[in-house]
């Protein structure tokens, strides 16, 4: 079972700015959040380790820290999207059905 494996993956999200009138929320016209650029990156390996194969990976999401609001969240009149996040993972798959 001597099986290695890499992965990277990258990510692009580009939202323009909505066109069309503002939308009306308790009779208050309130205008649409501005368009925004995100990179994320996902990096990951698998080594063995004995009979199970362990996984690894690393993502960094909004690796350019940008601060935003997503059109289509309801809390985008109250705060702006998570910044930059870091997420660090190791998988041991265990059980009968590896």
């Amino acid at each position: 079972m001597e099986r290695r494996s890499l992965a990277i993956l990258v990510t692009v999200a580009i939202s323009a700015p909505a066109w069309g009138a503002a939308p009306v929320f308790n009779a208050v016209a309130i205008a649409p959040p501005p368009g925004y650029f995100l990179l994320h990156v996902n990096v990951g390996f698998s080594v063995p380790y004995g009979k199970q194969l362990m996984t690894f990976s690393l993502t960094a999401n909004n690796l350019l820290n940008v601060i935003y609001r997503d059109y289509m969240d309801r809390f985008r009149y109250f705060t702006d999207e998570p910044g930059r996040n870091f997420t660090l993972r190791m998988r041991i798959p265990f059980g009968p059905h590896q």
